[in-house]
C-alpha cells in the first residue's frame, strides 16, 4: 500500500509507504505496518468502497515497536476494505 503523504499535504513530493499483512500470515485478521516519523501522531482509517465519501476510524489500538507502527483490523469486512494512515503534527 503506497500513496501520497497524506492527501492534503503541503509537500506534494512527500511519499508514505505502508505494508498490508494479509490475514493468516501472523494474525487471524489483516494488519498494517508503517515506518514512524518523529513527532507525528497517527490515525488509521478505512472504507469498503473507494467511492464512499467518508473514511471511518479503524477501532483498536496502534502498537509502536522501535521505528515501526502496527495495527490489526479487529473486524475486517468479508469483501474488500481500503485503508489509509493519516499523519498529524
Amino acid at each position: 500500500m503506497t500513496g501520497p503523504g497524506g492527501g492534503g499535504s503541503t509537500n506534494s513530493a512527500s511519499v508514505f509507504y505502508a505494508q498490508l499483512i494479509p490475514a493468516g500470515t501472523f494474525s487471524p485478521n489483516p494488519a498494517i505496518s508503517w515506518p514512524l516519523a518523529s513527532g507525528k501522531s497517527y490515525q488509521v482509517q478505512f472504507k469498503t468502497n473507494l467511492t464512499d465519501s467518508v473514511w471511518l476510524n479503524l477501532p483498536g489500538n496502534l502498537t509502536f515497536i522501535g521505528d515501526t507502527g502496527y495495527v490489526s483490523d479487529p473486524s475486517p469486512a468479508p469483501g474488500q476494505r481500503f485503508y489509509r494512515i493519516v499523519l498529524t503534527p
